[in-house]
């Protein structure tokens, strides 16, 4: 930072800050609609957010499933 008064004179001083990201934060639910059918499963990830930005809809998800990555059938964005 440079400070200069009216008379022109001027001191500069400096800090180092660091900043230190933090890992998003993962939370899902899910409903099974036919509980005598139970064929669809429905995810909802819209709680998981970056604590780092406010912006959460430029999160990505990938879904793992038994220990597989699996592609939605569907996928729909609020």
């Amino acid at each position: 930072m440079k400070v200069t008064e009216a008379s022109g004179e001027t001191d500069i001083d400096s800090k180092i800050i660091y900043i230190n990201s933090r890992a998003p934060v993962a939370d899902f639910v899910y409903t099974i609609p036919f509980e005598n059918k139970p064929n669809k499963i429905f995810f909802d990830a819209t709680k998981s957010f970056d604590p780092d930005f406010s912006d959460d809809g430029k999160l990505k998800y990938t879904w793992i499933i038994n220990g597989n990555r699996v592609q939605l059938e569907e996928e729909n964005f609020n």
